[in-house]
């Protein structure tokens, strides 16, 4: 099995054209399996039902934010690399962001290359903090 082949990687978006080009790009870069939601709330059931690697989520969704999601991910699943994407570039809302426990945040329009990178390297953080852990 390829390493890629074991990775799960979680899309949350409520606009729909953006979760099928996210999940386009990142099928196409071969960076794993994707799973895409455009509601926050299901988050921590899909969290629980699948064994996600990754979360690159959106930041003003209807229903529940993407902060809120972020604030509770992070308690729940300590460790799992999270992503945020925006189309605001407010730089408190990336500072509170980062202070939460993002991994990265993306403004909107997302680059392609952009996209894969950050994914790529926090897919490479979190296996190397896997490794560490093993080595407790």
């Amino acid at each position: 099995m390829k390493k890629a082949d074991k990775e799960c990687i979680l899309i949350v978006d409520d606009d729909p054209v953006a979760l099928a080009l996210y999940e386009t790009i990142l099928k196409d870069a071969g960076l794993g399996r994707v799973i895409v939601s455009g509601d926050g709330r299901l988050v921590a059931d899909l969290l629980q039902d699948n064994e996600v690697s990754l979360v690159l989520l959106d930041i003003v969704m209807p229903g529940i934010g993407g902060l809120e999601v972020l604030e509770q991910t992070v308690e729940s699943h300590p460790g799992l690399p999270i992503i945020m994407i925006s189309g605001d570039d407010d730089l408190q809302t990336v500072v509170r962001c980062m202070k939460t426990g993002a991994y990265d945040y993306l403004n909107k329009p997302v680059d392609q290359t952009r996209l894969v990178t950050a994914v790529s390297r926090a897919l490479e953080w979190k296996e190397l903090n896997t490794e560490l852990s093993a080595l407790g």
